[in-house]
């Protein structure tokens, strides 16, 4: 079955699954033209996403897709950043790595950029606390990303509870 997606969530979803699949070789070409169609009846015959997407044609495919939107990748490792330097893609989410892993990769980017004259955005993401926040902050990314506001926020039961004028109250 084919759900249909909105065209402004694709490229958010697109870039999720390329970051979480890594680098593959197709032949599940479908799957990258498409981009946003990546559900299991359009990957390989077991299902394996690993086959579905290779970074480079998804970044291009979503931009012929989307001509001037930011293309984002979410990388979990080097040679995911590497890959995705390569792709051309506009920003860089560096997800779940620690402070040093992430100072590689902005080493990295810096190094590409210094050659190729385009640098990325980088963000770091994942597991980051206002204890180590300065550590992040340390690695030269430009945006850091911490879920520690909302998802420790205490709950605050609020109830509006409409009375009838005429009522009187207490």
């Amino acid at each position: 079955m084919n759900i249909p997606i909105p065209d402004d969530l694709v490229p958010v979803m697109a870039a999720h699954l390329i970051s979480q699949v890594g680098a593959v070789t197709p032949p599940a070409k479908a799957v990258v033209d498409a981009v946003g169609r990546a559900l299991l009846e359009d990957l390989e015959p077991d299902g394996d996403l690993g086959a579905a997407l290779v970074p480079v044609d998804s970044v291009a495919a979503s931009r012929r897709r989307w001509p001037g939107r930011t293309v984002h990748v979410e990388c979990e490792t080097l040679d995911q950043v590497r890959e995705s330097l390569e792709a051309g893609a506009d920003a860089l989410l560096l997800d779940n790595m620690t402070p040093a892993r992430i100072a590689t990769c902005v080493a990295e980017v810096r190094g590409h950029a210094s050659r190729h004259g385009v640098r990325p955005l980088l963000e770091a993401s994942g597991g980051i606390t206002l204890a180590v926040v300065a550590d992040y902050a340390a690695t030269g990314v430009d945006c850091i990303s911490s879920g520690v506001l909302t998802s420790s926020a205490p709950a605050l039961d609020l109830g509006l509870d409409l009375v009838d004028p005429e009522t009187t109250c207490c």
